[in-house]
């Protein structure tokens, strides 16, 4: 079974028809934003990976680490990862 993988701890999840990424950023900011990982990048993505995402009004691509994946969906509507920077 799959899990809610997180820096804060693990819980159980279905499997990931779609997949979701908690990223935070190098800005004073409070709380980790929600991005959808298409499907070419689920088997890429990982806890502590650089990623590259669309952020703000005008979707500057701004580099952030993710933080926590998930499948559950967002309450809100979210943009998606654009690249994984980091191999490993």
């Amino acid at each position: 079974m799959l899990k809610r993988m997180s820096l804060f701890g693990d819980a159980p999840l279905a499997a990931p028809s779609a997949l979701f990424a908690e990223v935070v950023f190098d800005r004073p900011l409070d709380v980790p934003y929600s991005y959808a990982v298409p499907p070419a990048l689920q088997d890429l993505i990982g806890l502590g990976k650089r990623v590259l995402v669309p952020f703000g009004r005008g979707d500057t691509a701004t580099p952030g680490f993710c933080v926590g994946l998930s499948t559950i969906e967002p309450t809100r509507k979210v943009k998606s990862i654009t690249q994984v920077l980091d191999d490993v």
